[in-house]
C-alpha cells in the first residue's frame, strides 16, 4: 500500500507503452467508425480483390476510387486485412501515391488514413511503414495547409513514436522535435493540430531522457494555450520524473496553480492527467512535493475534491483513488502537513462521505489514514478516532482482493490507533465491536502469513486482556 515510490524510467516506459498500444487501437477503431463508407460505394469489398485494386493503383488508374475501395475493405475487415495488403505489395504502391506531387488532396488524405490504421495495429507494421522510406515526407506533410492532411500526418508520426527504437536520438532532436514545434507554432489556434502535436510530445518524453533545453521551445508554446491538452500534461508527468528536466519545469512557479485551476469536477481526461501529474509531484522529494501546499494550488485541488464528493451520490462508480494517493503521500511529510490538510477540512469531508466510495478506492483511502496514524499529531489522531474510521478499516479488511502487505500495514496502523485510544480513554472498544471489526480480526488471527496473524493477535489480545480485567473486577 506504499504509494509513494517512484517507478524506474524503464518501468514507466513499459507501462506507458502498453497504455499507448491500447490507446492507438482505440484510436484506430474510432477512425474506422468515423471514416466508414456508405454500403453502396464499391462493388469490390473483400481481400480477394486486393490484386485488382493494387494493380490499378500501381498503374494510376482511377486512383481516388481505388483508394476508396481499399479504405472500404479495411473498414469492413476492421483492419484485419493488412497482412494481405502487404503480401500483395500494396504498401509501396500507396507510399508512391503519397509522395507523388500530382496526387490529389483526397488521395493524400486517404493514403495517410491507411498508414494511421496500419501503424496503430502493431510494432511490426510500424517497421513495415518505416522500411518504405517515407518518414521524412510524412514529416513534411505535418505542416501542410490542409487540416486533414496535416493532422493525419501528425497521427501517423504519433503512432510511430509509440514504438521503441522507431526513432533514434538524432532523429528526435534534430528533426522530429523541431518539426513538431514549428508545426505547433504555425497552427497554434487549430485544436486538432495542437492535440496531435501534444500526443507526439508525450511519446517523445517516453522514448528517452533528454535535456530540458530540447523541450523548452515546444513547452513554451503549450504554456501559451488557454487550456492544455491532456497529452501535454501526460508528457510533463514523464519529465518531472526525470533528473535532467525536473528542476527546470518546477522553475515555472505558475505551473502548479495553473494546472490545479483546470481541474474539472466531471472528471474529464484532462482532470485525470492533472491528478496523475500531482501524484507524481507527491512522489518526489519534499522540496518539490511541498509545493502543493501553495495556497492557490491547494485550494484548487481541495475545492475540486469537494465538488467530486458532492457528485458521488449521482455517480457511485466514480473513483477518487488519485485524490487519496495525493492526500496520503502529502501526509508522509509529517505532522505539520497533516495538520494543514486537517485544517482545510479534508479529513472531515472524507469521513462524512466514505459510504459512497467504491470498493477499489479503499486501498488508497486506508493509505491516507495509515499515514495519519503513523505521523500525525495526537489531536488529529484523536479527531479521526471515530466510528466512520473503524468502518473504513472494516470494509477494507473484508475485501478478499487486498494484498498481504496492505493488510499488514492496515493492521499495524490499527494496532497503534487502538493503543493510542486506550491510553487516552477513547471509545475505541465500542467502535471495534459495533463495526464488526472484532470478528474480522479474529479471522485474521489464523491467517497463514505470520506477520498478519501476529498483528491481528496483538489487537485481539489487547481487548481480551481488557475484558479479563473487567471480569475480575
Amino acid at each position: 500500500m506504499s504509494f509513494r515510490s517512484v517507478a524506474s524510467l524503464s518501468n514507466i516506459c513499459n507501462q506507458r507503452s502498453e497504455i499507448h498500444r491500447q490507446l492507438r487501437n482505440k484510436k484506430r477503431d474510432q477512425l474506422l467508425q468515423t471514416k466508414r463508407e456508405p454500403h453502396s460505394l464499391p462493388d469490390v469489398c473483400s481481400t480477394n480483390d486486393f490484386p485488382i485494386v493494387v494493380e490499378c493503383l500501381q498503374k494510376r488508374m482511377d486512383v481516388e476510387e481505388n483508394l476508396r475501395r481499399l479504405r472500404f475493405i479495411i473498414v469492413k475487415t476492421k483492419g484485419n486485412c493488412i497482412d494481405t495488403l502487404i503480401d500483395y505489395h500494396g504498401l509501396p504502391v500507396i507510399s508512391q501515391i503519397l509522395i507523388d506531387t500530382n496526387s490529389s488532396i483526397d488521395s493524400l488524405e486517404t493514403c495517410l488514413w491507411i498508414f494511421i490504421n496500419i501503424t496503430s495495429m502493431s510494432d511490426v507494421y510500424v517497421f513495415h511503414v518505416l522500411s518504405l522510406g517515407i518518414l521524412n515526407h510524412i514529416l513534411t506533410l505535418t505542416q501542410h495547409s490542409v487540416e486533414n492532411i496535416r493532422t493525419n500526418a501528425l497521427w501517423v508520426i504519433s503512432n510511430i513514436a509509440t514504438t521503441k527504437k522507431a526513432f533514434n536520438d538524432n532523429d528526435v532532436l534534430q528533426y522530429l522535435l523541431p518539426t513538431i514545434t514549428q508545426t505547433l507554432k504555425m497552427y497554434i489556434d487549430n485544436t486538432p493540430t495542437v492535440e496531435a502535436c501534444a500526443s507526439i510530445f508525450e511519446k517523445i518524453t517516453i522514448i528517452n531522457q533528454y535535456q530540458y533545453q530540447y523541450y523548452h521551445p515546444i513547452i513554451v508554446l503549450f504554456y501559451g494555450l488557454p487550456r492544455y491538452p491532456h497529452e501535454f500534461i501526460d508528457g510533463m508527468t514523464q519529465l518531472i520524473a526525470q533528473k535532467q528536466t525536473k528542476k527546470a519545469i518546477f522553475s515555472n512557479e505558475k505551473l502548479l496553480p495553473t494546472l490545479a485551476s483546470l481541474l474539472d469536477p466531471q472528471h474529464s481526461q484532462l482532470t485525470q492527467s492533472i491528478l496523475t501529474f500531482f501524484v507524481q509531484v507527491t512522489n518526489l522529494s519534499q522540496k518539490y512535493s511541498q509545493k502543493l501546499f501553495d495556497s492557490d494550488t491547494f485550494e484548487f485541488i481541495f475545492n475540486n475534491f469537494k465538488e467530486r464528493l458532492r457528485l458521488l451520490r449521482e455517480n457511485e462508480t466514480e473513483s477518487l483513488e488519485l485524490y487519496f494517493i495525493i492526500w496520503g503521500n502529502l501526509c508522509l511529510l509529517g505532522g505539520n502537513a497533516i495538520k494543514y490538510i486537517d485544517d482545510h477540512k479534508v479529513l472531515i469531508q472524507i469521513l462524512a462521505t466514505f459510504q459512497w466510495y467504491i470498493q477499489s478506492d479503499y486501498d488508497s483511502l486506508v493509505f491516507v489514514f495509515n499515514n495519519i496514524i503513523l505521523y500525525g499529531f495526537d489531536e488529529v489522531k484523536e479527531y479521526i478516532c471515530c466510528e466512520q474510521l473503524f468502518l473504513i478499516y472494516t470494509y477494507f479488511l473484508k475485501d478478499i482482493d487486498k494484498t498481504p502487505q496492505s493488510t499488514y500495514e492496515a493492521l499495524n496502523a490499527l494496532r497503534l490507533l487502538l493503543v493510542f485510544g486506550d491510553e487516552n480513554d477513547l471509545d475505541t472498544k465500542n467502535y471495534y465491536v459495533s463495526t464488526g471489526l472484532e470478528s474480522i480480526i479474529n479471522e485474521l488471527c489464523s491467517n497463514s502469513i505470520r506477520k498478519i496473524s501476529d498483528s491481528a493477535q496483538f489487537i485481539y489480545d489487547l481487548f481480551e486482556a481488557e475484558d479479563n480485567l473487567e471480569m475480575s473486577e
